[in-house]
């Protein structure tokens, strides 16, 4: 899939079949879905080393 998905990044969008566009489409959400899942996961890693950290209020 990858290797397809170079070769549809090299055609201008009016070059492209339905179904080029269809699978431009359907790899571009897969890709969003793991940016914000990756996201999420180094957000809650943060929050935790928040919580591990002494207060230094004293």
């Amino acid at each position: 899939m990858k290797k397809q998905n170079q070769e549809l990044n090299d055609k201008s969008i009016n070059e492209m079949t339905i179904e080029e566009l269809r699978d431009e489409l359907e790899y571009r959400r897969t890709e969003v879905a793991v940016l914000k899942k990756l996201e999420a996961l180094d957000e809650m890693k943060r929050q935790q080393a928040k919580k591990k950290r002494p207060s230094s209020k004293g």
